[in-house]
């Protein structure tokens, strides 16, 4: 397995809870191309479906976060072995709302979470730094399957790893650990649970491939 290579330089200058940290070599199956799926698009605003405001740690690792909800849309996941789920999730749309990510939010609530989305397909895996909760990724291709899908452990600063905007030893320790969280193929997006919800549903143990998320998309 090639595990990614930290660039610490980008590292630093964007502190992200939940940021690419490199790229993966990834080799192709052969599959067709399949065509890209629309953007999600917010479909109420939090307070009209009654999502949950999060909950953020008290830390001055934490002091320079914004603290609010992103717009949501809702999801379906769907197994071909179990009932359909439905539920709605926050969606990280441009480089800002996905720098912040989940970071120093605690807890995730069950049956809530984010959506990552981009522009093209990317090799490389996420990492936790500034991050509290559990939360299980799920790496999906352009057409919603589930190319891969990892539980992926709270990083936050650890006794002896500095103060302030000294966190070298920390993001180190946070890259090293990501080694674990590579995806096993290229993706084009991301949804994040919090750990464990998943299977509560009945969906724990499936293969990535047995997995199909489908996201609202209402005209414009």
């Amino acid at each position: 397995m090639n595990f990614p290579r930290l660039n610490m330089m980008s590292a630093t200058l964007i502190p992200a809870s939940l940021l690419a940290i490199g790229a993966v070599s990834a080799c192709s199956s052969g599959s067709t191309s399949i065509p890209d799926s629309p953007l999600p698009r917010a479909i109420a605003t939090p307070d009209a479906i009654d999502y949950p405001r999060p909950s953020f740690v008290a830390s001055p690792d934490c002091e320079n976060l914004v603290f609010g909800v992103l717009p949501v849309t809702e999801l379906t996941i769907s197994s071909g072995v179990a009932e359909d789920i439905t539920l709605h999730v926050e969606v990280a749309n441009d480089a800002s709302e996905r720098a912040q990510g989940l970071m120093c939010r605690y807890p995730v609530p069950p049956g809530t979470g984010m959506l990552f989305t981009y522009d093209t397909d990317r090799s490389s895996g996420y990492w936790m730094f500034n991050t509290y909760a559990p939360i299980d990724i799920l790496y999906l291709d352009q057409s919603g399957h589930v190319v891969d899908t990892v539980t992926m452990s709270p990083c936050p600063r650890g006794p002896g790893e500095g103060s302030g905007s000294d966190f070298d030893q920390w993001q180190a320790r946070c890259a090293a650990e990501a080694s674990d969280y590579v995806p096993a193929g290229p993706w084009r997006n991301t949804l994040e649970l919090p750990a464990g919800w998943l299977a509560a549903q009945g969906l724990g143990g499936l293969s990535g491939r047995d997995i199909t998320i489908i996201w609202n998309t209402p005209p414009s």
